[in-house]
């Protein structure tokens, strides 16, 4: 498995995107976490995974202060689960920003 990884800061209402791209063809399961916890693309409008058999991009579009953190790649097969995780550090462009997002709420 291979990840790309964003640049390591980035502001909110940015665009970003991690890639992970799995080498076996033999895999049952690609899962993506944020800090830990599986994101549920229904609660999180704003990240959609365009999977793509092999190679799946996660997409965060106006990046919000909450979508810092560990963000992490798990694919499981008869075999074994791999993972590798990537760090996201958003920064707010000013406290309107800040009071707006706080209303709405490695291969080893």
């Amino acid at each position: 498995m291979d990840m790309t990884c964003p640049e390591v800061h980035i502001k909110t209402d940015s665009h970003t995107s991690i890639t992970c791209k799995v080498l076996s063809k033999s895999f049952d399961k690609i899962t993506w976490f944020h800090n830990a916890k599986p994101i549920s693309e229904q609660k999180e409008s704003h990240m959609r995974v365009d999977r793509k058999s092999c190679n799946q991009t996660l997409n965060i579009k106006n990046a919000m202060t909450r979508d810092g953190g560990n963000y992490t790649c798990q694919v499981v097969n008869a075999n074994a689960t791999v993972h590798k995780t990537c760090f996201l550090d958003v920064k707010g462009k000013s406290s309107l920003v800040d009071e707006k997002v706080n209303a709405f709420f490695a291969l080893i």
